[in-house]
């Protein structure tokens, strides 16, 4: 394709490459989104460390950690937020035609968005959708290409709900838009098992390590979501807003309710993910 002419609304641009990176065209890149709480993430080596990852799957420049993370601290230090989210995102540039050509270098985008109420303050109401998680490559990195997370959280909202729960391809309980879920009982608890199309978040490495360390027996599993009735307690986790208690999950033919927040065990470990994230 060597002889092009790019038009935005009607006007022809010389360089397409110089306005929009070659990400614009086809959600290639990936990104990473954290809370900065007075001071950087305790676990954002963790970040670094699977945006790296991310990049490389999609074949794009390996990018310099150390850098990333001197560009975060000073786009936060000039927002002059203490406490915020924090989101980057690696857009990969160079030729966007032929779509299959291998990006040769991205732009690094950083957006910073002030928080104002604490978003732990919450309980979940989470509507089953119907819609399942693939298995293809990218199912496990946090790629640009958000659109089937987009609809499915303008439909919950849209139906009254906080956020929508999908399913693995073959009908189990795997993510929802913007969280992993986690279930149990007591001592016990469980969380989807990475076959079943989840991204394995940051905090969900985290919480799961620290329950194991502290007399909670976790499992890796694949759940129908009817079983679902049999769980004490439900609760979401991400980097944002850490734990968050579920009330409420509208199945198809059955709404289940839940006591999560008062749960002693919710409880216990709500209280060890704050304290290792420094909250």
């Amino acid at each position: 394709m060597k002889n092009q002419r790019i038009y935005i609304e009607k006007k022809q641009v010389p360089d397409i490459n110089g306005i929009f990176p070659r990400g614009f065209f086809y959600g290639d890149g990936v990104f990473e989104t954290m809370r900065w709480k007075k001071s950087s993430p305790v676990f954002l080596q963790k970040h670094i460390e699977r945006i790296t990852h991310g990049a490389l799957i999609l074949k794009m420049p390996a990018p310099d950690g150390k850098k990333i993370v001197e560009e975060i601290n000073e786009c936060v230090e000039k927002s002059g937020f203490s406490d915020c989210a924090v989101k980057v995102c690696l857009v990969s540039g160079g030729s966007f035609a032929p779509f299959f050509s291998v990006p040769d270098d991205f732009q690094t985008v950083i957006s910073i968005s002030e928080i104002t109420d604490n978003p732990a303050d919450i309980s979940l109401k989470i509507v089953f959708n119907g819609y399942s998680r693939s298995s293809s490559p990218v199912a496990g990195i946090k790629s640009l290409n958000y659109l089937g997370n987009v609809v499915a959280m303008r439909e919950a909202r849209e139906s009254g709900f906080d956020d929508a729960l999908f399913s693995s391809a073959d009908g189990c309980v795997s993510e929802t838009t913007c969280r992993n879920i986690f279930w149990g009982e007591k001592n016990e608890l469980f969380t989807p098992s990475t076959d079943c199309g989840i991204l394995p978040g940051i905090t969900r490495g985290v919480l799961m390590d620290i329950a194991a360390r502290n007399g909670f027996s976790v499992s890796e599993s694949r759940l129908n979501p009817g079983d679902l009735a049999q769980a004490g307690f439900v609760f979401a986790t991400n980097s944002v807003s850490g734990i968050t208690p579920v009330e409420k999950i509208s199945l198809q033919d059955l709404t289940l309710n839940f006591s999560t927040s008062v749960d002693n065990s919710y409880k216990q470990l709500t209280a060890l993910l704050l304290k290792a994230f420094q909250w």
